[in-house]
């Protein structure tokens, strides 16, 4: 919570991935008390504001007519500065939440309503607060939201790998992943499902530990019936968890007629809950899932689909998923650079081999964790990266270029590290297993500290920009001296209008990186009690 309290207030209004659209929905449940209708309810009045005078991320430059980008809101003077954000410390107008009737159409209604309506209500109690007072208010929440799936990930990883201090510096690891902050700090219904898919991926690990029974059957559906009223790619989990209790059948024992009972029963309560919606978007859209690609291909034949397929360049596709993945610094695609996710890459593609060791080698190898969990985790995996891949299609259809969004494996995240963990232990001695985690934790704290004081705060406070090529600029620590403590404390409360003073500032910065440091701390101690044990 530390950390990402520091990311939701370092990230600048709007400069989450789809941001302004996702708390304009909640917004329209708080105000209107119904979900929105994809393509025909509006954002607010207020938001509709707010993209003409915030500076907008690099990506959206061309959003709305007269927006400016950070980098040219910061070569204007101060007092016009201050006069295009003035708005954004003020109480809210109650007119302004209502719908802009030339504002831009609600392109995230196409979600699932669940978190909208969580948040709603939080939102309704601070309807008085400033508008960048309530997106932090809801960045806060969501963060809390996706807090909770830590003590599953940490039962997930224990029930895997059998070791508590593994299991601790697995949990450290997906704490100090820099993008996975990125994407939680902010208003998104990314958080919720983190939480969900955690709970999912716990529930079918532990069916196959336990065998197939009514308490697991029915935490997978809850999970799975959730799920699917949170992000339409919790359809990608159905086959696996119906290989996984295929699994557990085969591990635990018992009878099929059962076993496909119970499977029944999950697939029931996710179906009852979830079915009207998925009815809904179909009917409104001609689509099951709503998404905006999928949506502008409804006519576009199969096999037209497949030979697309056929001719992508997915070693294309996959470099923009991975670099996405790894580090994307926020709505302005901000990136570092190119060795360091050539050694992300390098690491991935060893744990996918150890990975593929410990899967295939039945002899000759005492596994680093069971092989039926990890399979299991492969599988949830291999599903969303199928999801992906069509995704991927679709983009290149529409929009002519391989692409997706590496972010979104962040619900996994859980069974990825566990997966990277395994598979990097599986090619080490047995006496050094323990310390790949802690390498892992390694690598993601010293991303994380590069990342966040050199190129994300310093971009926001607009001592560095882009050329004219679009490259991101170098910072050089005397960049900030030459700014001046003053002009860099005016611009730390310029744009955060909930920070009164830049000593609050300063003091949420030492303890992100005590925390951060923290979470290095723990990991290396673990690892030698588990070394010693």
């Amino acid at each position: 919570m530390v950390r990402g309290v520091f990311y939701a207030t370092v990230l600048p209004l709007w400069e989450g991935y789809d941001e302004y659209s996702h708390f304009a929905c909640v917004q329209y449940v708080s105000v209107h008390g119904s979900i929105p209708i994809p393509g025909i309810s509006r954002i607010s009045r207020e938001v509709s504001a707010s993209l003409g005078s915030t500076p907008l991320p690099w990506t959206l430059k061309d959003l709305v007519p007269g927006a400016i980008r950070y980098d040219d809101f910061w070569s204007l003077p101060p007092h016009l500065r201050e006069a295009r954000i003035a708005a954004l410390g003020k109480a809210a107008d109650p007119a302004l939440r209502e719908e802009d009737p030339r504002g831009e159409k609600l392109y995230e209604s196409q979600q699932p309503p669940l978190y909208y309506w969580l948040m709603a209500p939080i939102l309704g109690m601070a309807e008085n607060w400033s508008l960048a007072a309530r997106v932090l208010l809801l960045r806060s929440v969501s963060l809390l939201l996706a807090s909770l799936a830590l003590p599953l990930g940490f039962a997930l990883a224990r029930r895997v790998f059998g070791s508590a201090p593994l299991a601790i510096c697995a949990a450290a690891a997906v704490v100090c992943m820099p993008e996975g902050m990125i994407d939680l700090a902010r208003v998104g219904n990314e958080s919720l499902a983190l939480l969900l898919y955690t709970l999912l991926t716990y529930a079918c690990v532990r069916m196959i530990d336990e065998g197939p029974n009514a308490r697991n059957s029915l935490l997978i559906g809850a999970a799975l019936g959730c799920g699917l009223l949170t992000k339409a790619y919790f359809l990608t989990a159905i086959p696996a968890v119906c290989v996984g209790f295929a699994l557990a059948l085969r591990r635990a024992g018992g009878t099929w007629r059962r076993t496909a009972a119970l499977l029944g029963v999950s697939l029931s309560m996710a179906i009852l809950a979830s079915f009207w919606w998925y009815r809904f978007i179909h009917q409104v859209t001609g689509d099951f899932t709503g998404q905006i690609q999928s949506v502008a291909v409804v006519g576009f034949p199969w096999q037209e689909r497949l030979r697309v397929a056929w001719r992508l360049n997915w070693l294309a596709a996959l470099d923009t998923a991975m670099l996405s993945h790894i580090w994307f610094g926020g709505w302005s695609f901000l990136q570092v650079r190119s060795w360091i996710y050539h050694l992300f890459y390098a690491v991935g593609l060893v744990s996918a081999a150890g990975v593929m060791v410990l899967l295939l080698r039945r002899r000759g190898l005492a596994p680093a964790a069971g092989r039926t969990s990890l399979f299991m985790l492969a599988l949830l995996e291999a599903c969303f990266c199928a999801s992906l891949a069509y995704q991927v299609t679709l983009a290149q259809i529409v929009y002519g270029k391989p692409m997706t969004n590496g972010w979104y494996l962040y619900c996994l995240v859980f069974a990825e590290i566990v997966l990277v963990c395994a598979g990097l232990m599986a090619l080490l001695p047995r006496r050094r297993r323990i310390w790949a985690p802690v390498g892992l934790v390694g690598l993601f704290v010293a991303l994380d500290v590069y990342g966040m004081n050199f190129i994300l705060i310093p971009y926001y406070l607009g001592l560095i920009g882009h050329s004219a090529a679009g490259r991101l600029q170098t910072f050089h620590v005397s960049q900030f001296w030459q700014a001046g403590l003053p002009e860099i404390s005016s611009r730390l409360l310029l744009n955060r209008p909930y920070l009164t003073a830049p000593a609050e500032f300063a003091a949420l910065w030492v303890l992100y990186l005590a925390a951060t440091l923290t979470c290095l701390v723990v990991a290396f101690m673990q690892a030698r009690r588990g070394a010693d044990s």
